[in-house]
């Protein structure tokens, strides 16, 4: 009888943690589960969606546009070097197999180019510049001209994507909402025989024009009712 007794008090007491177990992980279920909490925070956590970085590469202009300045502004200073060094050492193997690093009585390819130094300052020159000093293209050969030829080209594709990504980035709405500003509290009140929640919202903006195209566009006007304010959205021309 005493041996039942224990097994029987044995099972009560795993039972009881097995129940106590499952609402302690019911409560926190529940916890994790809430979207905001009750000060109004939103304990959500943003992270990289799983995958490879393809989809980034796909449309790689939005990926630039929506990157952060710092990483934008590596990106550029590492596609100008690394253009420069790529046209420079093509410069430099142009030279070296035409023999201007060998025999510096020759007539050259580009004048004053002996070495990668000299052609990696004259790609520079060649692709942030519109004139020549001290080192220049010659008519010796015209594999060098078609390669000085292809780096104009490349360098003004490479300018114009620069500038329209900054121009789209700096254009970008993102700052928008810095623009309206929502009040701290809000009250639950009785309109109309049906709860409302209601708070306060400030645009710090004069001007609402959400198009400039002529025709019908989107507007926001303001209509006062009593001690009441409501916001109609509504069309205007």
């Amino acid at each position: 009888a005493c041996s039942n007794m224990k097994v029987s008090a044995k099972q009560t007491t795993q039972k009881s943690i097995h129940i106590w177990s499952h609402m302690l992980w019911g409560r926190i279920c529940a916890r994790r589960l809430r979207y905001m909490q009750k000060d109004g925070r939103f304990p959500v956590s943003f992270q990289k969606a799983p995958g490879d970085w393809n989809t980034y590469f796909i449309d790689i202009f939005t990926t630039l546009v929506e990157i952060h300045w710092r990483v934008m502004f590596l990106v550029f200073s590492l596609s100008y070097i690394l253009s420069w060094l790529f046209f420079g050492l093509s410069y430099w193997l142009i030279a070296h197999v035409h023999g201007d690093t060998v025999h510096l009585d020759n007539n050259p390819c580009v004048e004053n180019v002996r070495g990668f130094t000299a052609a990696f300052l004259f790609s520079m020159e060649t692709q942030a510049t519109i004139g020549y000093g001290f080192r220049g293209m010659t008519e010796n050969c015209m594999v060098a001209i078609v390669v000085v030829t292809f780096q104009d080209v490349l360098s003004c594709l490479l300018d114009t994507i620069i500038i329209g990504i900054i121009v789209a980035k700096m254009a970008s709405a993102r700052k928008r909402a810095q623009t309206v500003g929502f009040s701290s509290c809000a009250v639950v009140n009785l309109r109309d025989g049906v709860l409302c929640l209601s708070w306060r919202l400030g645009d710090f903006r004069g001007n609402h024009i959400l198009d400039g195209w002529p025709g019908p566009v989107g507007s926001l006007r303001e209509k006062t009712s009593g001690l009441c304010c409501f916001v109609l959205s509504g069309l205007g021309d």
